[in-house]
């Protein structure tokens, strides 16, 4: 839950009474997180349905070093958009993507980062690539959250930037409706029969259901009536672990059921 919320007025229905919204500031290490959740469910989702997904990173030669304005090395994702261009012309089925752009640690050239789906002959995709290196893996849960490591510090982390620095910025660019295929005729039942369903990622760790979900599984008035639900849920646990009779009611409570099934033995 963000650390920091905005507080917006609203208007239309809300879940205090009041006509004001608040929203997650984007910023905070709470939002960060939900931000990474979020897209590698997403991502993870992509992966259940592709014929193939590869983790590929894309470098330049000196030749071929993009500069801004001012004479920096800068990235320049027209480059990449380009790329994809001639990648798609080699297929005729669909090629998705999620891409972050970054700048070396130590000495910043650009280079780009990408999970890459449905791609059926990555050799020659690699060598639509005329600037550089390029590398393809696979792409495994490490390897997504590497990628997603880079989008959320590009967005969230740094310094003030310099007035002079016009170097373009470090930043994801996504193919449309990745992760879609998760929602299902069934699965979509299965969120609505319980608003306050999560999501179940690898390995069985839970997260609050993915926003991108989210607006598409309900409506508006889902949406509040969800918020209610989640509210009330919170408000019992803290008031559960703020009292510190709970344990001993619990125990009572375990006592008398223990105490009833001995009676019918």
């Amino acid at each position: 839950m963000c650390l920091t919320p905005i507080t917006l007025k609203k208007t239309g229905a809300t879940t205090n009474g009041y006509a004001t919204q608040s929203f997650p500031c984007g910023k905070c290490l709470e939002c960060r997180k939900a931000r990474t959740n979020s897209w590698f469910a997403r991502l993870t989702e992509e992966l259940k349905v592709s014929k193939s997904a590869h983790f590929v990173t894309l470098t330049y030669n000196d030749v071929y070093l993009p500069y801004s304005d001012n004479g920096l090395i800068s990235l320049d994702y027209r480059d990449f958009q380009l790329f994809m261009k001639r990648a798609r012309k080699l297929q005729k089925s669909k090629i998705k993507y999620f891409l972050v752009g970054e700048y070396g640690a130590q000495t910043y050239r650009p280079h780009y980062h990408a999970i890459v789906f449905g791609v059926e002959n990555i050799d020659e995709f690699l060598g639509e690539w005329k600037m550089g290196n390029v590398h393809a893996g696979t792409v495994t849960a490490k390897s997504i959250y590497y990628t997603l490591k880079y989008c959320t510090k590009s967005i969230t982390e740094g310094p003030d930037k310099d007035p002079d620095d016009d170097r373009k910025r470090e930043k994801a660019l996504m193919s449309k409706g990745l992760g879609l295929s998760h929602l299902t005729e069934s699965m979509i039942r299965y969120y609505k029969d319980d608003v306050s369903r999560s999501f179940s990622l690898l390995g069985g760790t839970t997260i609050a259901l993915p926003r991108y979900y989210r607006d598409k599984v309900f409506t508006d008035i889902e949406k509040v009536h969800r918020m209610v639900s989640i509210i009330d849920y919170l408000e019992t646990r803290y008031q559960r672990i703020s009292d510190p009779l709970f344990p001993q009611r619990v125990r009572k409570m375990y006592d008398k059921v223990y105490e009833s099934i001995k009676q019918t033995d």
